[in-house]
């Protein structure tokens, strides 16, 4: 997915998160994209930049953004599996 079709595609379902977390992911070539589209029913559990993070860290890459939205990228798209573990993990936790 391109980023002219990416931005569209998260207006769309963040329009329709309400105390859910998204976190989408694209590996190609040598980049691996990260997005956390945060509900704002959820934001008092977890921020987006809180979460893009952690990932990024994990995956060595950078990110950021504000408390509903971030963005984040990583040069090592075979951390992608690790990445989606990692998001899971977090989101377990903060929500029991």
């Amino acid at each position: 997915m391109s980023q002219a079709q990416l931005t569209p595609f998260a207006n769309e379902l963040q329009a329709r998160l309400a105390k859910e977390v998204a976190v989408i992911t694209h590996a190609a070539g040598s980049t691996l994209s990260i997005l956390v589209l945060v509900g704002k029913g959820a934001q008092s559990q977890v921020r987006a930049p809180e979460l893009m993070k952690e990932l990024c860290e994990l995956a060595g890459g950078k990110g950021g953004g504000r408390p509903d939205r971030a963005q984040g990228a990583s040069p090592q798209p075979e951390k992608e599996d690790l990445v989606l573990r990692k998001a899971q993990d977090f989101l377990i936790k903060r929500f029991s």
